[in-house]
């Protein structure tokens, strides 16, 4: 049996609004290699699947992924940003959450992020 990897990313809007979201990936040169932009509503979320061909790179359906480190760049409402920087790995998976219940103006977007084993 053949199991294919989980999600390169997940972000789960664990608040209470709508926030916009901006994932900027950048490779080992500091060149934007993907870019992409989500709404999610209150207790929404939203996975980069991933498919891998076995012989690397491994490959999405939007960029080929090559050994190496990326810059994860998440922008939430154009106002709120946070990088990780880690190797391309297929199992492991960037988990974001997005929680803005410590400030009730909702001004203020807490961004956490884990490393999941997936």
């Amino acid at each position: 049996m053949v199991v294919s990897p989980g999600p390169l990313y997940h972000i789960n809007n664990r608040d209470e609004v709508t926030h916009n979201v901006t994932v900027e990936i950048f490779d080992e040169h500091d060149v934007s290699v993907f870019k992409k932009h989500y709404t999610l509503g209150p207790d929404e979320s939203v996975d980069l699947e991933r498919e891998v061909n076995w012989h690397l790179p491994f490959t999405s359906s939007f960029i080929t992924w090559y050994d190496g480190v990326y810059t994860f760049n998440f922008t939430v409402d154009n106002n709120v940003s946070k990088d990780i920087v880690r190797d391309i790995n297929q199992y492991e998976a960037i988990m974001v959450g997005l929680d803005s219940t410590d400030y009730p103006s909702s001004d203020i977007v807490t961004i956490s992020i884990s490393i999941a084993s997936v």
